[in-house]
This record gives structure tokens, C-alpha cells and sequence, in this order.
């Protein structure tokens, strides 16, 4: 079951996202919330996501992401490229029977995320119809617990058979590097 509220300003400089989320079945909750303000240069964003899992023996799980992000975006005639950076930190703590919560672990990383597109849509189409786009992305994890995701998506749209038919060509990939644990 969803609950969802969305809205903007009368301008379109600032917009905010709330969602709370129940899980019949496994009693999951999540609460999630995204701003977005775009008054200055570069765009801003922050963002609030919580789960609440309860487990077996009256212990419960609370996983908390909280970022914030900078976008920049750079137009060309035909073209625009956009780069995001943020910084993220990722808590988990355990809430027991006895009332006491206990922090598991303590996370923090940068996603990045670099587009690049050449994808050119036109007013009455559904999707782009001419062109590319390039999209990678990744997060790096610092302090004793270092990792590194890196991915990418590469999508070419060539004009199809008849007027305003395309073929879509997607292709997508990701690596990931964990550490190794210490003896």
C-alpha cells in the first residue's frame, strides 16, 4: 500500500516527493523524501529514505539513507550534458526488545552520475527518434570499508522501417568492488 504526495511551486524552481510505503505481507515500512531546488546554478537535491523491517524475537531494522546532490547541466546546439555528484550517508541500526538501539554499521559514499545525449525528440513523439545517449554512473565508499560501483548505459535510436518508427538498442552494464575481508 502507497501513499504519495508530489508537488512544485508556481514558478518550478523547488519541487518535493513524499512516499510512505506498507508492506502487507512482510510489515515493511519506508518513508521516503526528495527536494529538488532549482533557483541557482547548479540544481540542488536532497533526499530522505528510511525502512523499518521488523524481524523475528521483537528486533527491528532501521535503514536511513540521507544525501544530498548537485546537478550541472551544459547545453550544445544539438546536444547537453549533465553531471551529478553527491554525498550520501547510509546508517542501519537495531532496535531490540529491551528499548535500546544499536547502530550495525555507518556508511558513507559519493554517487556521481555523467549523461551525455545527442537523442533528438520531437514534439509529437512518445520517445526520442534520432541519436544517442550515454549514461554512466558509480558511487565510491571511503574510510576502512572502501568499495567502488561503476555502471553504464549506452542507448542508440535509429529510425525504423516507416515515418516515426524506431529501433532502440539498449545496452547496460555494472562492476562492483568489494574489499577483501581481513584474517
Amino acid at each position: 500500500m502507497d501513499v504519495a504526495l508530489l508537488g512544485a511551486d508556481r514558478w518550478g524552481y523547488a519541487s518535493y516527493l513524499a512516499v510512505v510505503d506498507y508492506g502487507l505481507e512482510d510489515r515493511l515500512v519506508r518513508y521516503d523524501v526528495l527536494y529538488r531546488l532549482d533557483v541557482w546554478y547548479p540544481t540542488l537535491a536532497l533526499r530522505a529514505r528510511r525502512e523499518v523491517a521488523p524481524l523475528q524475537a521483537g528486533v527491528t531494522l532501521i535503514d536511513g539513507t540521507y544525501g544530498f546532490s548537485t546537478q550541472w547541466l551544459f547545453r550544445r546546439t544539438r546536444a547537453f550534458y549533465i553531471i551529478d555528484v553527491g554525498l550520501r550517508y547510509r546508517p542501519l541500526w537495531e532496535h531490540t526488545p529491551d528499548g535500546r538501539f544499536q547502530k550495525v554499521r555507518n556508511r558513507w559514499d559519493v554517487p556521481w552520475a555523467f549523461v551525455y545525449s545527442w537523442a533528438l525528440r520531437f514534439p509529437y513523439s512518445v520517445s526520442p527518434e534520432d541519436g544517442g545517449t550515454v549514461i554512466q554512473w558509480g558511487r565510491w565508499g571511503f574510510h576502512d570499508r572502501r568499495f567502488v560501483t561503476v555502471g553504464g548505459d549506452l542507448r542508440w535510436y535509429a529510425p525504423g522501417g516507416r515515418r516515426h518508427h524506431v529501433l532502440a538498442l539498449p545496452l547496460a552494464g555494472a562492476s562492483r568492488r568489494v574489499p577483501r575481508p581481513k584474517p
